[in-house]
């Protein structure tokens, strides 16, 4: 993705995001999707609809690199993700961060290595929390960055030193969740499907043991971002890996549920409405491949995508 466009920003969605001096504040974006994962803005005054020929240009930012991340916005400074080239004509992956008044780049945080495929970049939208950034690249590097100056504080890798995985070859995607005193990811190995981490020093805390889900999907992680829920009381994270739809206790890490849908390709997240009160209220999103192949390409095609409610079976554990 050209990495003008990736910060290409309206007059209107500036308004959503743009955030003053201090402390986080109402108008913060700190993590994939907002403060609560929801995709919801408070603030208020938008447009209701699109002005003639479009939302006027207020700027942009170059420099930040090939990817797929999101940005995040804190106080004065936008956080994301980038590949960047490096003195000798390689690349490798970075969280940035720019200066929300000027858009000047502040500093540049090593990550790890880039995903060298037909589409490279990172996906990951860094997640802010205090004076800390958290970012997790497509090889499995989880860093923890100060946030002033870009200094790394500690690193994991979901593979090497969790004992994770991925469905595929097109590596992690994930936007890791910051939840009190803990980060939150999926490294989706089978004693490590999730894994919970001291956001100060990287020590684990607990992960979750899931190593029977089924024969459908495949196992390791997929291609979703955590999301927090309190459900009948139970404080949990829900995500999508690769055999399906699984529920983890908030402070144990111990599985609660699974949902394992028919055969399909686990290529999206979760949906949760922005308040999840009964298993009922929980959908996922799934895409199935078609038996055939791109001739152009040799890969299996999509042929359409599938959004599911949860079954009975499932919303009689309410």
């Amino acid at each position: 993705m050209n990495s003008l466009l990736r910060l290409t920003i309206s007059a209107t969605a500036f308004a959503v995001i743009a955030a003053t001096a201090g402390a986080q504040t109402s108008s913060d974006w700190p993590t994939f999707r907002g403060p609560n994962r929801d995709g919801i803005s408070k603030e208020t005054g938008l447009l209701k609809e699109w002005p003639e020929g479009g939302p006027k240009l207020l700027w942009t930012a170059k420099g930040i690199g090939k990817g797929y991340s999101n940005v995040t916005i804190v106080g004065k400074r936008i956080f994301t993700m980038g590949d960047l080239a490096e003195a000798d004509g390689s690349q490798k992956q970075y969280i940035i961060a720019l200066d929300l008044a000027t858009q000047k780049r502040l500093w540049t945080a090593l990550v790890g290595p880039p995903h060298i495929d037909g589409y490279g970049g990172p996906r990951c939208a860094p997640t802010i929390s205090g004076d800390s950034a958290y970012a997790i690249g497509t090889g499995g590097d989880l860093v923890c960055v100060e946030i002033a100056t870009g200094k790394e504080r500690w690193r994991k890798n979901l593979q090497s030193d969790l004992g994770g995985g991925m469905m595929s070859g097109w590596k992690w995607a994930e936007s890791p969740l910051v939840d009190g005193n803990k980060v939150v990811c999926t490294p989706g190995g089978a004693d490590s499907l999730l894994a919970a981490l001291d956001k100060t020093t990287g020590a684990v805390i607990w992960k979750t043991s899931a190593s029977n889900l089924g024969s459908r999907g495949k196992d390791g992680s997929g291609y979703s971002s955590i999301v927090p829920a309190t459900i009948n009381g139970v404080k949990q994270y829900v995500q999508m890996v690769g055999r399906g739809l699984v529920g983890v206790d908030a402070a144990t890490g111990k599985l609660l549920w699974s949902y394992i849908a028919p055969p399909t390709t686990w290529r999206t997240s979760a949906r949760l409405p922005s308040k999840v009160t009964s298993y009922s209220d929980l959908q996922l999103t799934t895409r199935e491949v078609a038996p055939r192949k791109s001739p152009q390409t040799g890969r299996s095609k999509f042929t359409s995508s599938r959004q599911t409610t949860l079954p009975a079976t499932m919303a009689a554990l309410s």
